[in-house]
């Protein structure tokens, strides 16, 4: 059984380059998750039971989801939209193997389901 931690983003910030003495805004692609994130949960899927986040976790202004995986850990993942029916993971959803971010609305909701 693994733990896998989500947390909510409004989105992205563009983020200052300090060269040669100067801080400004830089032509190069610099992009952080907008913090404080908007809310947070815990999931704890296993090999046989998926575990789902709440709509609650997916609040108004919400637009990415940060998903961390502990270390050597993969999950199938599934994503619902709001007013769906929940789209459960099974061993044929795809397949996480590293902390990503993925495009996420308010009252979205993520099923995962821990890798055999």
């Amino acid at each position: 059984m693994s733990e896998v931690r989500v947390y909510s983003h409004a989105g992205l910030i563009r983020g200052l380059v300090t060269a040669g003495g100067s801080t400004g805004p830089s032509s190069d692609s610099l992009f952080l998750l907008k913090l404080p994130y908007l809310s947070g949960e815990v999931l704890t899927p296993t090999t046989s039971v998926a575990a789902h986040s709440l709509a609650a976790t997916a609040p108004a202004g919400t637009n990415l989801l940060q998903v961390q995986l502990e270390d050597n850990t993969a999950v199938h993942f599934e994503v619902t939209p709001e007013g769906h029916t929940l789209r459960e993971a099974t061993t044929a959803s795809p397949l996480l193997k590293n902390d990503t971010v993925l495009s996420f609305q308010a009252g979205y909701r993520l099923s995962v389901l821990e890798k055999t």
